[in-house]
């Protein structure tokens, strides 16, 4: 690795590979469902929704503690305010959709399971990636 890059590298294989799988959940989660593998199809549906869920939730944290600018663009003015609102309404409805799942027990355990991993995923692989990238420190 070269100086001053200051991740490691299994967070750059963890991001990687887990944005590779989470391509591949669309399909894969597909393919199960079709061939009866409903628990297989489960599981991929939390690692899908929990990957999404992690990552506007990343996205929304950046935007309210300053990251406008880089995510939202340089405009000024009250559609920058109504463009923050969809990421705050998906980060809210996935987190409400998990925490129903675990405490009215409607979901099995390997869904929260895989919609946990995903977060952890996108927590420890994909955002180190990305503020690498903008040039920013964690």
């Amino acid at each position: 690795m070269t100086k001053g890059i200051t991740m490691k590298a299994w967070q750059v294989q963890l991001g990687g590979w887990g944005s590779i799988a989470w391509l591949g959940s669309f399909h894969l989660m597909e393919l199960a469902k079709d061939k009866g593998f409903d628990q297989s199809a489960t599981t991929l549906a939390g690692y899908a929704l929990g990957f999404v869920t992690a990552f506007v939730s990343y996205l929304f944290w950046e935007v309210i503690h300053g990251g406008w600018g880089a995510i939202l663009g340089e405009e000024r003015g009250l559609l920058r305010i109504v463009s923050s609102i969809p990421l705050l309404f998906l980060a809210l409805l996935g987190l409400l959709a998990f925490l129903n799942g675990i405490f009215n027990n409607s979901m099995p355990w390997f869904y929260n399971l895989s919609f946990a991993f995903a977060g952890i995923i996108v927590a420890q692989g994909l955002v180190p990636i990305i503020n690498e990238i903008d040039g920013r420190k964690p």
